[in-house]
């Protein structure tokens, strides 16, 4: 194309072919000047595909938003989107049951973050960038997982002792202070976008103004649950099935284990206790914990960018493009990493309270750690309990020692018989 094919200010003359045709070629009073310009381009795209592709090339900040927002798969494609949905999820399981594994996995989270907050910067910087995609681009870095990362990093500087110690902690300078860059980048992209920006900075400002203020894209969703609800209460409350789901399950909990919350004869007994609660029910039930910090924060993010999508029909086209097959390998490291967890997240699972309780399984001695306690624990409490299966045959007789009136256990096994002094 030549440089005088260039799609014209007001694109308003070529919104109706047919009418401005008519108007202009037999009365001669038409409101747009024909230029050869736009003969050029109305001979290029044919097509209305064509015709919106070519001119979303490169889109004027002042076009009247005659076709809505163009696309930008590489930000809010289809994949892009799965990818950091499944590379979020991974990581949040890793940290949350493993930390000492999160390291390998955690280049995919900063890669993603990285190429992102980047591509963001150098098309508003070219202004070849709509706040639109802008946006997106703010919410999909600005995971539940990523703000999590960025505290404990800024942590990290100032305490060395933590759950992710093993990622952000001694020896570990390079990670913790990519993800505190990336964090302000992130907060510094977010304020550009939704306070102080100026809509000249902005490609297709026209489609701000017709769309209004995006700057409550946090609250989509529950707008849409609040409708939902209203036009159908039962479709409502399946949306809503998750927190209905852990509220229910805390409510059990804090009956289960009101004794040790409340124990009896303590001074202001039925204080609330918050501290208290939440250690007890994280020891106990972790996965209750595991779905407030982790599973119902993932579920809302990803409602918010999956409906801004829907509303601004944004991220639509062809998910073969290159930067959605590159998110998509991005991926990979936290689905294997999980996938190798599998005998640990077996353990885990058959030690929650209520699978025990289905299975009538109880351990005669239940761990004492808080829901920070690792994986790797688990295959140790695991051989415990074969140790102490095996030993429950022997014999055990209390015994006192005449010289120094000390009672002493003789425990005889059908290998060996050995001696421990009480006190």
């Amino acid at each position: 194309m030549v440089a005088a094919a260039v799609f014209p200010p007001n694109t308003q003359c070529f919104k109706n072919v047919t009418q401005f045709v008519s108007t202009c070629g037999s009365f001669g009073n038409c409101s747009c000047t024909v230029t050869e310009g736009m003969v050029s381009f109305l001979n290029l795209t044919a097509g209305s595909e064509a015709y919106v592709a070519a001119y979303c090339l490169n889109p004027p900040s002042d076009d009247s938003c005659s076709f809505g927002y163009c696309n930008n798969p590489d930000i809010a494609g289809v994949l892009v989107r799965v990818a950091s949905y499944i590379t979020n999820f991974c990581l949040s399981i890793i940290i949350f049951y493993s930390p000492e594994d999160a390291q390998t996995a955690l280049w995919s989270q900063l890669l993603t973050m990285y190429s992102l907050l980047l591509t963001c910067v150098i098309s508003v910087s070219q202004r070849s960038l709509s706040r639109l995609y802008a946006l997106l681009a703010v919410v999909i870095v600005g995971s539940p997982l990523s703000i999590y990362l960025v505290i404990y990093a800024f942590m990290s500087f100032f305490h060395r002792r933590h759950r992710l110690a093993r990622v952000f902690g001694e020896g570990q300078f390079i990670s913790r202070t990519l993800v505190v860059i990336a964090g302000g980048l992130w907060v510094a992209l977010i304020t550009f976008s939704m306070i102080l920006s100026d809509r000249a900075h902005f490609a297709q400002s026209s489609c701000d103004e017709l769309y209004g203020s995006m700057g409550a894209i946090y609250v989509i969703p529950l707008l849409f649950f609040h409708d939902a609800l209203t036009v159908n209460l039962g479709v409502g409350m399946l949306l809503i099935l998750p927190l209905i789901f852990t509220g229910v399950a805390w409510a059990t909990a804090l009956i289960l284990q009101r004794k040790a919350i409340w124990p009896s004869g303590e001074r202001w007994r039925w204080r609330p206790h918050f501290g208290r609660i939440w250690s007890i029910t994280g020891r106990h039930y972790s996965f209750i914990h595991f779905m407030l910090l982790v599973m119902l924060p993932t579920l809302y993010w990803i409602t918010v960018v999956e409906l801004s999508c829907l509303l601004f029909s944004a991220g639509k086209g062809n998910v073969l493009s290159f930067g959605q097959i590159l998110a998509a390998f991005v991926a990979l490291p936290p689905v294997v990493t999980v996938i190798q967890l599998y005998p640990k997240l077996f353990a885990w699972f058959g030690d929650l309270a209520w699978v025990r309780r289905i299975v009538k399984r109880w351990r005669s001695k239940k761990p004492q750690k808080s829901r920070t306690m690792s994986l790797d624990s688990m295959g140790t409490l695991t051989d415990l309990e074969n140790t102490e299966a095996q030993n429950a045959d022997n014999i055990s007789l209390d015994v006192i020692d005449i010289a120094s009136s000390a009672t002493k256990r003789i425990v005889y096994s059908p290998v060996v018989a050995h001696e421990e002094t009480w006190q």
